[in-house]
């Protein structure tokens, strides 16, 4: 199947879609200060771009294509195994460790809520001789923990992540699979006339080199 004007455009919104994805992830990530890693929504805005030069190369640029088409099935399969190995680190990350009581306060202040496990959990300001247990609930009127909004928040950036690498593997085995059919259409196509040139030769050698008379 040829790639038309307007699969171009469908693959080119997709890609674009799925960076904007990536990049949402990556603001909520490090906003919320959240326990994912942040090399998964970095990679989920980089692989989809890598992903539509891959599938667009062999139109954009035939020549190079030509000339290295033996690398090309390789790149694919090397996205592949990158997004199935991302995909099974893919599942929720339950690091709730806060230290910091600045990064405390920036959940708490994020996600209006106080504590962790509960208000009185962990909450900033923390107690001294100063302030009481309730000392966030009392300034900030925050009714609710924080470890159940911040989990949710993680979960999304994790599923979103994980649609992202889904559509990358997915375009990567399209990518394969059409290469190889071109390939063997490609060599199907060769071998009639390499047959007849072959035929040709033989024939040739038949007559001692000469071209018969009719």
């Amino acid at each position: 199947m040829e790639i038309t004007t307007k699969h171009r455009l469908v693959l080119t919104t997709a890609a674009l879609i799925l960076t904007l994805l990536g990049v949402m992830q990556l603001t909520k990530a490090l906003h919320f200060n959240l326990p994912v890693p942040l090399i998964f929504p970095a990679l989920a805005i980089i692989l989809p771009s890598i992903t539509l030069f891959l599938l667009f190369l062999p139109i954009a640029s035939a020549r190079v294509f030509e000339s290295r088409r033996a690398v090309y099935p390789v790149l694919l399969t090397g996205l592949l195994v990158i997004s199935s190995i991302l995909l099974g680190f893919m599942a929720p990350f339950h690091n709730h460790a806060l230290i910091k009581s600045g990064r405390i306060e920036r959940i708490q202040s994020s996600l209006q809520c106080c504590g962790f496990n509960s208000v009185y959990d962990r909450a900033y300001p923390f107690p001294s001789s100063e302030n009481t247990a309730n000392a966030c609930v009392l300034a900030f009127k925050y009714s609710q923990s924080c470890a159940q909004k911040w989990m949710h928040e993680s979960n999304v950036v994790t599923v979103w992540c994980t649609v992202v690498f889904v559509s990358v593997f997915g375009g990567a085995l399209v990518g394969l699979l059409h290469a190889i059919l071109a390939y063997k259409r490609r060599g199907s196509d060769l071998r009639p006339s390499r047959l007849y040139s072959s035929q040709n030769a033989t024939s040739f050698l038949n007559y001692g080199g000469n071209v018969p008379d009719y």
